[in-house]
């Protein structure tokens, strides 16, 4: 009975040892298999590794916003607009420095009683006038009378005055299309009682729109600024000419 109890104990302690033996090893293996934490920490990156670290960091900076980022501030936009503005204001500013300046005067030609063409003081007028005519922007040519012979005589010879002018302009190259003509049977300068205010009466108008530098170079005798000009009584109307 004592042997097979001992014997009984002795089992048990071999049993024990086998089993602390098997778990030891079981341990010795697994730290082999596991990577040295130290080795790692210190081991230098290899050039593939460093390459693709790069490449994912400048993938990183150039990836476009999405949905989820905010938008430029409304500061910005503003800013952008006014330096628009300030632009587009300095364009007007300039095109307004840079339009010519017009003025308009007049130039008197004269005729003789009755006559609806031009004598030989008109036509010393008349080679005076048509340099400025060819280069004027616009001309304004304007019959005139006085109260000699009957209204309607008159009338006639107003209207006839005038057209004889502008058909002289369109044969020297004065476009149509920069000619008014008007005719005025009571549109006086001078007094009809006396004979030479008869005569200053008996005339064309010829308004000139010129540059003004223009303007300033010729006599202010012979042309006289249209807006300083009294205004004439009497019924101005407009002829519609044959080109």
């Amino acid at each position: 009975m004592v042997v097979n109890y001992y014997g009984e104990i002795m089992k048990s302690q071999i049993l024990i040892s086998l089993m602390l033996s098997g778990v030891l090893a079981l341990n010795a293996c697994s730290m082999k298999s596991r990577p040295d934490s130290a080795a790692m920490e210190t081991q230098p990156a290899t050039p593939a590794q460093a390459a693709a670290t790069e490449s994912v960091a400048d993938a990183a900076m150039t990836e476009p916003m999405t949905s989820n980022d905010e938008p430029e501030s409304a500061e910005t936009h503003q800013i952008v607009d006014l330096g628009t503005a300030q632009e587009t204001s300095k364009e007007i500013t300039t095109s307004m420095i840079m339009e010519p300046a017009f003025a308009v005067v007049r130039r008197t030609i004269p005729f003789a009683a009755s006559k609806t063409t031009l004598g030989p003081a008109g036509k010393q007028v008349w080679n005076e006038i048509l340099p400025l005519a060819i280069e004027a922007k616009s001309v304004h040519v304007r019959g005139r009378t006085d109260v000699s012979g009957k209204k309607d005589a008159n009338k006639d010879i107003a209207q006839q005055r005038a057209v004889h002018v502008r058909s002289l302009l369109i044969a020297a190259g004065v476009p149509g299309s920069n000619i008014k003509t008007s005719y005025c049977t009571s549109c006086f300068i001078a007094d009809n009682k006396t004979a030479a205010g008869r005569k200053l009466n008996r005339r064309v108008d010829v308004d000139l729109e010129l540059f003004e530098s223009r303007v300033n170079d010729l006599s202010s005798d012979d042309y006289k600024p249209v807006l300083t000009l009294t205004k004439q009584v009497g019924t101005e109307l407009m002829i519609v000419a044959m080109q």
